[in-house]
């Protein structure tokens, strides 16, 4: 038997930061249809939708293969309007499939669920960007967990 040290998460001075950056924000509880509709000129769409192929099970109806087309239908058709989209996904032909009209970046992502104290895995994932508007790049500088960042030029 193991002792599995928890990490304090969220650490406090994040918890700060969001709630000094969250008191300019609105926060919905809706669908991706009626959240997609409310988009206005000069929105950005990022979309991080439940990853194909792997645990879905965020919602009582999870999120199925006909999900995955219905909101890649509608992010092209907010793309096509003129706004710039970005969207995270496990790399699976499917998920390049929908997304073939944009253009693909990859990056190897760790994983937590499913994988035992100690043990690490990673996963790679496609970020899928709408036209030529968006540059994508890594952040070494924050650390081993560098994460995606994405600058919209309009």
């Amino acid at each position: 038997m193991g002792i599995i040290k928890i990490r304090n998460f969220p650490e406090k001075e994040n918890s700060q930061k969001f709630a000094e950056k969250a008191q300019r924000a609105t926060f919905i509880c809706a669908s991706f249809d009626e959240t997609l509709a409310m988009l206005k000129a000069g929105d950005v769409v990022y979309c991080d939708p439940p990853y194909y192929g792997t645990f879905s099970g965020y919602h009582t109806d999870g999120f199925t293969k006909d999900d995955q087309y219905h909101l890649a239908s509608v992010l092209e058709h907010r793309s096509s309007e003129g706004h710039p989209v970005i969207v995270s996904n496990s790399d699976t032909s499917l998920i390049r499939s929908l997304y073939r009209n944009f253009t693909h970046h990859y990056i190897k992502a760790k994983r937590s669920i499913g994988v035992s104290a100690g043990e690490s895995k990673s996963a790679t994932e496609i970020i899928a960007v709408s036209g030529a508007r968006c540059w994508v790049g890594f952040a070494p500088s924050r650390g081993v967990d560098s994460s995606a960042v994405y600058e919209v030029r309009v």
